[in-house]
């Protein structure tokens, strides 16, 4: 049986299966795979660096590691769409070379987006908010 853990081995959990998403149509397999089977729970991981147990519990995990890179910027209104797998780090880069930054990020950068975003991830300045805002 297959287990998961965050990034500081704190919260594990044996799951069923973890399953890696590369694309829209794999997640859409998954999600359609356990609504056939009633009260299987699904959660989705990223890198792991929350310390509340959001995974612990889960019959299924979906990894989003494979969803991964900045698919379009709009350096006009300054906006970049962006998978939810993306580690922050690899961002900076990335973001500098088309015009445009994050406004704010927390002092660690080894998270996905989209659990930053989930998770309330911020920086600091009073004027600044966090990741989802």
């Amino acid at each position: 049986m297959p287990h998961w853990q965050n990034w500081s081995g704190k919260q594990r959990s044996k799951v069923d299966a973890i399953h890696f998403a590369r694309s829209v149509d794999d997640i859409a397999a998954v999600v359609t795979q356990l609504s056939e089977t009633p009260g299987k729970r699904l959660r989705v991981a990223g890198a792991g660096h929350s310390h509340a147990p959001l995974v612990v519990g889960a019959d299924q995990v979906l990894d989003i590691s494979g969803l991964s890179g900045v698919i379009a910027t709009d350096v006009a209104h300054q906006r970049a769409k962006i998978w939810g797998g993306t580690p922050i780090y690899m961002l900076g880069r990335t973001l500098h070379d088309q015009g445009l930054a994050l406004r704010n990020q927390g002092d660690i950068d080894r998270q996905f987006l989209a659990g930053a975003c989930a998770t309330g991830t911020h920086g600091s300045g009073s004027q600044l908010q966090n990741l989802s805002a």
